[in-house]
């Protein structure tokens, strides 16, 4: 007969609790970053989860590809906000309790944490802040085998890599079902200057998008001029039931972005208020923290593209001199 306790192996997972000092707020500082693990576990399989779905040759509407990835991003989301809570509850240590045991601790840091890089890596950094330094097996860095699990990883495609490539197919399906597809961005050009006309740095907006959405060349970045338009579309589009879905996806991703980042600054002001401006205890400073914030964005491009959007009126001004644009695309991606 199963029993809870057995079930959810509680004998294994309180007993794994081992602290090297007999301070007692050694106990929490575990148990917090126990929980993380476990936690960072979750986030790799619903990861897993996601991009088993983008990794498809098509993804299809009339199922429930699109409807099952916006809900495993959004219980990633969920975990995430939980990860920034539990800072709280490590903060009820004070600077003295942690001074306590920290030197026993040398040179373990949450820098070690394979997992958090692991889900760093299935994310995928388009440009990442040291990018040497993250991966180092020296005293304080990552182990060889650690190490090697994360080459693995990374030579896998990642999501930010399969979903610039569904951007792309839907961008392929745009042009096929709509001969006058470039015609209708260029309408959108002539609406998005006049509508910024007044602003400082116009020109510098405004050749910005046109690169972007140029169709006679493609980027050479890792965000393809192709992914710029699909992601446009979907932004300025969203309310249309075609769209729906795919802007739910590019919501997701941008929350997620966000969360990440706010773990990171809470970490940042958590270690700042214990440690001050000493070295941690995997030889890392708050001057590394502070550039992983500011540096590693996984989907920064689908926060940015605000910067190009356009009012409804203006937006009805280009969809009234292309008729039955939206009845032209077929539901599936």
């Amino acid at each position: 007969m199963l029993y809870y306790g057995n079930y959810l192996n509680l004998d294994n997972i309180i007993n794994s609790c081992n602290p090297v000092t007999t301070i007692p707020d050694e106990r929490l500082f575990i148990t917090i970053h126990q929980v993380y693990e476990l936690w960072f576990r979750q986030v790799i399989d619903e990861l897993d989860n996601v991009m088993a779905i983008f990794n498809k040759e098509k993804i299809d509407d009339n199922n429930d590809d699109l409807v099952v990835s916006t809900r495993l991003l959004k219980r990633i989301i969920e975990i995430w906000k939980v990860l920034v809570a539990q800072i709280t509850v490590l903060e009820t240590m004070t600077p003295l309790d942690f001074l306590d045991f920290r030197q026993a601790l040398n040179p373990a840091s949450g820098f070690q944490s394979i997992q958090f890089k692991i889900i760093e890596a299935k994310l995928g950094l388009p440009t990442r802040y040291e990018p040497s330094h993250y991966k180092h097996t020296n005293p304080g860095g990552i182990s060889n085998q650690d190490r090697q699990i994360l080459d693995t990883v990374e030579n896998q495609p990642s999501l930010r890599q399969l979903i610039v490539k569904w951007l792309e197919r839907l961008d392929v399906i745009f042009q096929q079902e709509f001969a006058q597809y470039p015609k209708l961005w260029d309408l959108y050009n002539k609406q998005y200057a006049q509508m910024i006309a007044s602003d400082s740095d116009k020109e510098v907006l405004i050749n910005d998008f046109e690169q972007k959405i140029c169709f006679t060349k493609n980027s050479s970045a890792d965000f393809s001029n192709a992914a710029w338009r699909s992601t446009l579309l979907i932004n300025v589009l969203r309310d249309y039931p075609l769209f729906r879905l795919p802007y739910e996806i590019l919501t997701s991703l941008v929350e997620l972005d966000e969360f990440i980042a706010i773990w990171r600054f809470r970490h940042l002001i958590m270690v700042m208020r214990m440690i001050g401006k000493r070295i941690g205890t995997g030889g890392h400073s708050k001057d590394y923290l502070e550039g992983t914030l500011t540096k590693n964005k996984f989907f920064s491009e689908f926060a940015n593209v605000s910067s190009y959007i356009i009012s409804r009126h203006a937006l009805n001004e280009v969809l009234t001199n292309n008729q039955g644009f939206l009845n032209r695309f077929k539901v599936q991606f």
